[in-house]
């Protein structure tokens, strides 16, 4: 079983101008000892995909898919239970 799963990961943020899908259907898994770099360009989601994971977004956002963390759904997971986990066993 991964250590991180990410399967078709969407964020939606409120902006200025309306509603904006800062990240489109991302996938991704790591298994344990195994390091993963994102790269692209500014404005891409890169941060915001990390912050997801952190459990760092915005109120507003609005998150769909799923981020499954040893084996532990975070998307939903309230801010007392990601406390336990943010820091403890997972970190940016």
């Amino acid at each position: 079983m991964p250590l991180l799963e990410v399967n078709d990961l969407h964020i939606g943020l409120q902006t200025q101008r309306g509603p904006a899908d800062a990240v489109r259907g991302i996938s991704f898994s790591l298994e344990r000892g195994e390091t993963m770099g994102i790269v692209g360009e500014s404005g891409c989601g890169k941060s915001i995909t990390v912050m997801s994971l952190m459990g760092l977004l915005p109120a507003s956002a609005k998150v769909g898919g799923s981020i499954r963390f040893d084996g532990a759904e975070l998307v939903g997971l309230d801010e007392r239970a990601m406390c336990g986990i943010r820091g403890n066993r997972i970190g940016m």
